[in-house]
This record gives C-alpha cells, structure tokens and sequence, in this order.
C-alpha cells in the first residue's frame, strides 16, 4: 500500500500543479513544494517504512493535499503553499 501511494504521489507532480498561479503561491512555488514532500516522504519511507507505513494519515494528508492544489485551478490560495510547508515539516520531523 505504501507503495501505490508513493507512485500516486511520484506520477501526480505535472498533472497537479501545471496551470495554477497567482501572486502569494505561484505554480513554481507550489511545483517545488510537491517536490520537497515528495523527498521527505521517499527519505522517510526509506530512512524507517514500518513507522512511516504505520502513518497512514501523513500520506493521507499529502493526498488530499495534492487534490486540493489540483483544485485550485490557475489561482491557488496562499493557504495551499502554507499546508504543504506544514506537511514537509511535519513528515520530515516523524521521519527524523
């Protein structure tokens, strides 16, 4: 299961975020978020997989996150480039 939500997350990178802008969270901004989840997640996985598959809700979270940034079409909130800064901290700081 750990798995198929990495390769969920990994495959959703150009899809999620191809369009989105606007002046406090731009597309670049939000590209390079998902990014830096994806790395915290994938060293995560890696650094200790029963503790990071035992937070089924830290990649539940990153899901719903992206579905959001999706969603948001060409004028994401701020609040989208803030969740997935809290996220980041959040899985790297499980992880560590």
């Amino acid at each position: 299961m750990k798995t198929a939500l990495l390769v969920v997350l990994l495959g959703g990178i150009a899809f999620t975020l191809a369009s989105c802008g606007g002046e406090d969270c731009t597309s670049e901004m939000l590209q390079q978020k998902h990014r830096e989840l994806q790395d915290a997640m994938t060293a995560a996985l890696a650094r200790n997989p029963a503790k990071a598959a035992d937070n089924s809700q830290a990649w539940a979270r990153a899901l719903d996150l992206m579905a959001k940034a999706q969603s948001a079409g060409n004028s994401p909130p701020a609040e989208i480039c803030k969740a997935y800064d809290e996220q980041i901290q959040a899985v790297t700081k499980q992880s560590s």
